[in-house]
């Protein structure tokens, strides 16, 4: 489950440096030029770089400002991929200036990429060793990484530098996942890191693993993407599950970068963790595929949106249903969790969907219907053709190679 008021509540969120890379003055008429009337001025960025190639000090100094004011722009509208490659320009003029390289860092972090966050905040260590930031988003970078316990030094660091909730509240959950899991045993295989509990059965980890592998397997295929980064998975009894997620009782699994499911009384894998495993899963296929590029920033948050997040999970794992799709076609909203969708959009999944193990997912006719989603407007029971353009560019993300 992603998206939910349960995943939300357990997910794990930093804001953004304060970033400072205009000191010593001068810079805002730089930032003004570089970005105005909704796009970045790429005429007057070549310019910048031209005069940089003067070698002076300032000049560089100036494509650096130009590069970065570009880079916060395009994050703002949800695309990191360019606003990455923007920041990596910058650092390339200021490779000293600690605030670019970790602007450059949490945009790593927000597209799950957390080696190469960890790389930049190393460098950005050496020109800043007491700011607050590298401590904090260092800290972000390990628990991605599911370090623990480097994770819980480097939060306590930044709270000694400087005060904050959110660091006080990343801390305190990274200190209840090392107190649960210090117990726990460990497993791994290609694509997965599985910890559990010492009374879960190791046939039943052995077992959970194969599932996954074969889950893997068959999303891969569907999805036309492998994740880079392992999958953290972790095995809880019922009682662990909700002390750590604090997650509602009616909640089943949760992924929240890692995917945690209760398995309290199972020997073995059997139908319905298959596909509650298969459905989160999906979650952690999207999380890494999309990278968090999102078309409008104020609408979804740089996340892929629930709707198309959470349509896929149930598809993936083979939760959809007609009898749904039937009573949805009536223009009835569902409601799940606390959010709703329009019943056409389930029912445009479920009837466009290629059938399974025909094609892929990322087939012309799911394009389609990707696309068509995007278009249409929120309110009513069936789309108003194109009203809104809204998140094209998460299922273009997610559904093209």
């Amino acid at each position: 489950m992603a998206g939910s008021p349960g995943a939300t509540a357990a997910s794990l969120t930093i804001a953004p440096p304060e970033l400072r890379a205009a000191e010593g003055g001068g810079t805002e008429e730089v930032e003004r030029l570089a970005v105005h009337d909704g796009s970045v001025d790429r005429q007057y960025m070549a310019k910048l770089e031209s005069e940089a190639g003067s070698g002076t000090q300032r000049a560089r100094f100036n494509a650096a400002v130009g590069h970065h004011a570009a880079a916060l722009f395009e994050f703002s509208r949800g695309d990191t991929e360019h606003a990455l490659t923007d920041e990596r320009t910058a650092i390339s003029y200021a490779p000293e200036e600690p605030a670019l390289l970790m602007n450059a860092a949490y945009i790593c972090l927000q597209r799950s990429e957390y080696k190469q966050a960890l790389e930049y905040l190393e460098r950005a260590r050496r020109y800043a060793p007491d700011n607050p930031d590298v401590a904090k988003l260092t800290g972000w970078s390990y628990y991605g990484l599911n370090k623990l316990d480097e994770a819980i030094a480097e939060w306590k660091r930044a709270l000694t530098l400087r005060p904050e909730k959110e660091v006080r509240d990343a801390l305190e959950r990274a200190e209840r996942d090392k107190k649960e899991e210090e117990s726990y045993r460990e497993n791994e295989s290609s694509h997965f890191k599985l910890r559990y509990n010492g009374t879960a059965a190791p046939a039943l980890a052995r077992d959970v693993l194969r599932t996954l592998e074969m889950h893997f397997s068959a999303i891969e295929s569907e999805l036309n993407f492998t994740p880079p980064e392992s999958i953290g998975v972790i095995l809880y009894t019922q009682d662990a599950f909700s002390d750590i997620t604090r997650a509602p009782s009616w909640v089943g699994a949760l992924n929240d970068g890692r995917i945690r499911v209760p398995v309290q009384g199972l020997s073995g894998v059997d139908q319905e963790l298959s596909h509650v495993l298969k459905h989160e899963l999906t979650h952690s296929f999207v999380r890494q595929k999309t990278r968090g590029n999102c078309l409008v920033a104020a609408n979804c948050g740089n996340r892929v949106p629930t709707w198309v997040n959470e349509g896929l999970a149930q598809w993936m794992s083979g939760e959809m249903r007609l009898r749904w799709c039937k009573s949805l076609a009536r223009g009835m909203p569902f409601h799940w969790a606390g959010w709703k969708a329009p019943g056409w959009v389930w029912t445009a999944a479920q009837h466009t969907m290629p059938t399974r193990g025909r094609s892929p997912i990322s087939n012309t006719s799911f394009k389609r219907t990707a696309w068509a989603m995007s278009n249409a407007s929120w309110t009513g029971s069936a789309p108003a053709w194109p009203r809104r353009r809204r998140c094209a560019k998460c299922c273009t993300a997610i559904t093209t190679t």
